[in-house]
């Protein structure tokens, strides 16, 4: 057991993610990453510590607040049926983020809401449409930019 009351969520055979509660919620995800979860009324902020076997660490927290916004491209890329895609905020916004098909239909709308400033993922489970190209995009206040990901089965 990594921590007292560390149980093991949402692993995918690629990653090791442990969920246990402290005085916040938090995640080991692979072998040297630590990461804060602090949830919002609004949604959650991720905050990311990589430890050394030699106990130097390298913080991510409220003073390392990203200075643009970006859009990932997603990972894995190509996938089946899942995958995640991560996007950073300077400033709390409402994001929002869809999947069109090369026809240029929206088949999925993953988010709708106000995110706090930071990094944060989100995985989008494809299980129900059909293999193929398709878009997501990510408009953030004036921020809008487009990826494109395969899904193969």
């Amino acid at each position: 057991e990594l921590f007292p009351g560390a149980t093991q969520a949402n692993g995918d055979g690629q990653t090791n993610s442990f969920a246990f509660t402290l005085p916040s919620s938090w995640w080991v995800n692979g072998a040297n990453e630590l990461r804060f979860v602090r949830l919002y009324s609004t949604g959650y902020r991720i905050d990311s510590a990589f430890i050394s076997l030699d106990g130097s660490t390298d913080i991510q927290g409220e003073d390392n607040i990203p200075n643009d916004f970006t859009l990932d491209q997603n990972y894995p890329n190509p996938f089946n049926p899942s995958t995640r895609i991560s996007f950073s905020l300077p400033e709390d916004s409402r994001v929002r983020i869809t999947i069109y098909n090369l026809l240029g239909e929206q088949v999925a709308e993953l988010v709708d809401f106000e995110f706090a400033s930071g990094s944060h993922t989100i995985s989008f489970d494809a299980s129900e449409i059909i293999s193929g190209t398709y878009f997501y995009r990510m408009e953030a206040g004036d921020f809008i930019s487009t990826k494109k990901m395969i899904l193969m089965r």
